[in-house]
């Protein structure tokens, strides 16, 4: 059986932080102080940054691709075992994700716990493992056994060498909820799940009014969409629109008065209605 031992071990804690820095977020980063490029990474760099996460030994690292898209890896340096006399170098790309062109959080190629040997080149923006006929961004080779990884045609890496910031802006108090309940108790974030086959993050924010605006973000691929609403005729009542390219998905909930933390209710796309619910994340 193979075995793989890691030089860093993440602690499998902090992946909020990582899966958290979108495209927007990413391009900031790089303009500050904590990243550094380089045309190489080798396994000692990988070791002396491998604390950038929170509660976390693993490296990060921000690829402008060929296809010039923003790309951001967590990756951690190791060693396989094949037999009791050879142990191979590896590079365990614990997770990775693509941007797509001008988005905020929408990706193009993602995957996770992708293991690279030297000689093995890795094309982010189909997110494969390519021959040589196809173009990659990152080249894994080694050197007297000491692995590290290169850019290849006209991409380009970053070192993520300081703590990452949260890229989140400061939350807002949570609501509570008393005998009155308000239209700003809709104010927040949630997480919706509809009819258990999808689901994204939803943000929205409703004014003095009732009126409701807001964007939902697929978990499947981070696109987004805008949002537009009415509460009412009850205060704890809400009617809001995700608007698709070709379509509108209508909403119809009721937020729990009790605690705040939920909406739930129906979900018409065409003639189908479904169920839905919202859990509230701040």
């Amino acid at each position: 059986m193979l075995t793989i031992s890691l030089i860093g071990t993440a602690m499998g804690q902090g992946a909020d932080r990582f899966d958290s820095y979108s495209r927007p977020a990413l391009i900031k980063l790089l303009s500050g102080s904590g990243v550094v490029t380089r045309k190489s990474v080798g396994v000692s760099d990988l070791i002396d940054n491998d604390r950038v996460l929170p509660k976390q030994t693993a490296s990060v690292l921000i690829v402008k691709t060929n296809g010039n898209r923003l790309s951001k890896l967590q990756v951690v340096a190791g060693r396989q075992k094949v037999n009791d006399t050879l142990q191979l170098p590896v590079l365990i790309i614990e997770k990775f994700a693509t941007f797509k062109d001008g988005e905020e959080r929408a990706i193009s190629a993602s995957g996770n716990s992708l293991a690279v040997y030297s000689g093995f080149r890795l094309n982010l923006d189909l997110g494969q493992i390519v021959p040589n006929d196809l173009p990659a961004d990152l080249e894994v080779k080694s050197d007297n056994g000491r692995l590290f990884v290169q850019s290849s045609g006209k991409s380009e890496i970053w070192l993520v060498t300081a703590p990452l910031p949260d890229p989140l802006p400061a939350r807002s108090a949570r609501p509570i909820a008393n005998d009155k309940f308000l239209v700003s108790h809709w104010n927040g974030n949630y997480l919706l799940h509809d009819d258990g086959r999808r689901s994204g993050s939803l943000e929205i924010s409703v004014d003095a009014q009732g009126e409701l605006t807001g964007f939902y973000y697929s978990s499947k691929d981070g696109a987004k969409y805008e949002v537009k609403g009415k509460v009412g005729p009850a205060p704890h009542a809400v009617q809001f629109g995700v608007r698709f390219p070709r379509s509108e998905q209508i909403y119809q909930g009721f937020l729990f008065t009790g605690d705040l933390s939920a909406m739930a209710g129906v979900s018409r796309f065409g003639d189908r209605e479904t169920g839905f619910y919202a859990v509230r994340k701040d």
